[in-house]
């Protein structure tokens, strides 16, 4: 019986946490000044989306490959990304 209540409490005050950090949240997002904080979001979420395992060869800005699909090319893709 202790356990849920203890369990109920904990519950409550992870809410209430979490409702106090998405208001700040979005009192800051609604200011002019934050953004370019919104980009940076953006950008971070896509780069943690990538997937470097699908990195075949890499092209330069005419299209030509400088690196081939070889072991070492897929350190030097994390270079460029």
């Amino acid at each position: 019986m202790q356990y849920r209540l203890v369990k109920r409490e904990a519950k409550e005050a992870v809410g209430i946490a979490k409702t106090d950090a998405y208001e700040q949240l979005c009192q800051r997002l609604e200011s002019k000044e934050c953004e370019k904080e919104v980009f940076n979001l953006k950008r971070a979420r896509e780069r943690r989306t990538r997937d470097l395992s699908s990195v075949i060869c890499i092209k330069d800005e005419n299209g030509n490959v400088l690196i081939e699909d070889t072991p070492g090319a897929r350190e030097v893709a994390k270079l460029f990304l």
